[in-house]
């Protein structure tokens, strides 16, 4: 829920005319047949027009599709660079730590000189092989002296050649295990390969995906995946992987089946003899490229796909989403055009019946109006703003004639789904009590079958907003306002209640009571109960990208009170700095920068020195990983009570700065409405 501007807006929003004197059989016959010529004109102009429509639509989304696909796979090459940058970086602090060098040379064990790295990091093993790839010293399950590896998973004459470590790629070991083994060059000629699991490789690569559907993963240039597939189910439905397998790297041959295996088709041709899928073919000829029009994926699915050969590591990256996901909005608007040749083939009677049906949709209209004006105890006023969902409306109670922001569920989306979604978004509100949280007074559904809830009205303005007039908060009054948003929450979290859209719109700064600078914590919409499935899972990432933790561009049941709490950071940024924490043109481009890198400290960001431990507690929070930030909203209490100008925002400074502003803020920015939906995943 957002401050929504208060506009003189009429209530009367089902506009008739009363009924005239009955007319004589010829006159309504001729004004029948003026209605179906109307309507006949009408519908060859809306005909041709739709045509030219489609066609407009058709490439407006293939190119957006290619943009996605594009911006998609630019984040997973992105990614895996950094991955193996990293691990490059990693093997040449080991080939240079002095007890691995001194084994080298003959006086001391690598085992052990190996042995505190292995313990410390991501490491799986080790092996010593000189320059030609023959293994002279191995880690158990890793390989066998004499052993020749081969070079594009053992590229110790690059190292070598290049003065620094390599990564290779992936590799299987004795013991059955995929790792990517990064060479360093040792004195003596030999070469240090050390260990990395695969699945480091491939958490990149699945994390950057479009679409329900999407998947993103890497190959050879044989054709083979060196990554982990989404779809392991499907490999083993197929037969491509054993049926207690989980991983497809260098299991998988990047082929085309000639039919949609998934739905049982069976080829006739062994895997090897099978083409190349259209992206992989083009890639492993160093090409890269984008394609709207459909083709076949290892699975057989009717995919769309960007793809790319990086050249300087000596392998592919394809990004795909299913066809049918990629292009629902064509689909849709090809059967709005069926349904419209049907309705061209019955123009006659549909013109007929379309008058009869405006007649009784304008009784239908009158009678709602008469419904809508008074619902159950409650007399609507006037609209203040609207949603997804439905209408929000100042009403007053009849006998208390208490002002109230009434919220309406819409007609046309009283659905079994949608209503037990509008009633459990009221249910998880009214458990909560604590006064930063915006209280629900009644719920109920009129005897037409609409559905409202009744919550306090407030006015004043949101967070979002409040920033974007006035700018950045003082120290003194971010630690104010974020004592109040973490009260609300702690409560919410104790209860079993995550909020999952924590944002500045979602957060009412107003006078209550007397009480000026008073937050209210709004829209538990997208509220769960923890652990709780089933009421979310049409939504692959729920919540507002600039504000979602890590962990919930992975998975929406990742959501958590820490996932909160990361939300609680961002809002904290965004007082300080004036900035969001990360700023992009697209979901992708968030997705990354939540996902790999490090915001910038507030004080960085503003050339200033911010209260240090209101800093400590926004980076806190900002943590990657979800076990390293606070672990509840009375954590942070605890910690930004410590700050040093945690009492300097006073309640006359409070006071005072309403007194400047607060008339203008509730003419201007109004009372508490409806909320901005968040951006599409």
């Amino acid at each position: 829920m957002i401050g929504g501007r208060l506009s003189p807006e009429p209530f009367d929003i089902f506009p008739g005319r009363p009924l005239g004197p009955p007319r004589g059989t010829t006159a309504i016959a001729r004004g029948r047949l003026k209605t179906a010529l109307a309507w006949v004109a009408a519908l060859l102009l809306f005909g041709a027009s739709g045509l030219w429509a489609h066609r407009s639509l058709q490439a407006e989304v293939e190119r957006r599709v290619g943009d996605d696909m594009k911006a998609v796979l630019d984040t997973a090459v992105d990614g895996v660079g950094a991955f193996l940058a990293g691990a490059e970086r990693l093997a040449a602090l080991v080939a240079e730590a002095p007890e691995v060098r001194a084994a080298a040379a003959g006086q001391g064990a690598m085992a052990a000189a190996l042995a505190p790295f292995v313990r410390a990091g991501k490491l799986t093993g080790y092996v010593v092989a000189d320059a030609r790839g023959v293994v002279r010293e191995s880690s158990e399950g890793f390989a066998t002296p004499g052993q020749t590896l081969p070079p594009g998973a053992f590229p110790a004459a690059v190292a070598g050649a290049r003065g620094e470590p390599r990564a290779g790629l992936p590799f299987r070991g004795l013991d059955g295990r995929v790792r990517i083994m990064v060479v360093a060059a040792l004195p003596g000629g030999h070469a240090l390969g050390l260990g990395i699991d695969q699945s480091e490789l491939s958490a990149p690569l699945l994390a950057a995906r479009a679409g329900r559907t999407g998947e993103t993963y890497a190959f050879d240039r044989q054709g083979e995946m060196i990554s982990s597939s989404r779809f392991p189910q499907h490999l083993r439905g197929a037969g491509l992987i054993g049926p207690d397998e989980e991983d497809s790297a260098l299991r998988v041959a990047i082929r085309d089946p000639g039919g949609d295996m998934t739905e049982g088709f069976r080829p006739q041709t062994q895997r090897r003899a099978q083409p190349l899928t259209r992206g992989a073919a083009d890639a492993v000829l160093g090409h890269a490229g984008v394609s709207v029009t459909p083709y076949r994926d290892y699975r057989g699915v009717p995919v769309v796909g960007a793809w790319t050969w990086v050249d300087a590591r000596g392998f592919g990256v394809l990004s795909e989403v299913d066809a049918d996901e990629a292009f629902e909005p064509l689909r849709a608007l090809e059967r709005i055009f069926g349904a419209l040749l049907g309705l061209l083939a019955v123009t006659g009677a549909g013109a007929v019946a379309a008058a009869l049906w405006a007649g009784r949709a304008r009784r239908r209209a009158a009678r709602a109006e008469a419904e809508v004006r008074q619902l159950g105890e409650y007399v609507l006023e006037r609209r203040l703003g609207g949603g997804a969902m439905g209408d929000v409306y100042l009403a007053r109670h009849a006998l208390l004639r208490r002002p109230t922001a009434l919220k309406l569920l819409r007609p046309h989306q009283s659905d079994r789904l949608a209503v037990e979604r509008f009633e459990r978004e009221v249910k998880v509100t009214a458990l909560l009590t604590h006064p930063n949280t915006i209280a629900i007074y009644d719920y109920g559904s009129s005897q037409g079958g609409s559905f409202y809830y009744a919550m306090e009205y407030l006015e004043g303005i949101d967070l979002e907003r409040f920033v974007a007039r006035f700018g950045p908060c003082s120290d003194a009054r971010v630690v104010h306002l974020l004592r109040q948003v973490c009260g609300s929450l702690a409560e919410a979290h104790d209860r079993g209640l995550v909020h999952r859209d924590i944002k500045p719109a979602n957060i009412f700064l107003c006078r209550r009571g007397g009480v000026p600078d008073l937050i209210k914590v709004l829209d538990f919409g997208l509220a769960k109960v923890a652990d709780a499935r089933g009421m979310t899972r049409d939504s692959v990432v729920v919540g507002t990208p600039e504000n979602m933790a890590p962990e919930l561009f992975e998975s929406a049941d990742k959501a958590s009170a820490r996932s909160d709490l990361y939300a609680v950071g961002c809002v904290g940024y965004y007082l300080v700095t004036g900035h969001h924490v990360f700023e992009g043109s697209s979901l992708a481009e968030l997705c990354n920068a939540h996902l790999s890198k490090s915001p910038p400290s507030p004080s960085e960001r503003l050339g200033r020195t911010v209260d240090p431990m209101l800093e400590r507690v926004l980076l806190a929070c900002l943590a990657k990983d979800p076990s390293r930030r606070p672990s509840t909203a009375r954590g942070i209490l605890e910690l930004i009570e410590r700050s040093a100008v945690a009492r300097d925002w006073t309640s006359a400074d409070a006071a005072a700065f309403w007194a400047r502003h607060g008339d203008r803020i509730v003419e201007e920015e109004g009372a508490v409405a409806e909320p901005r939906p968040a951006a599409p995943a």
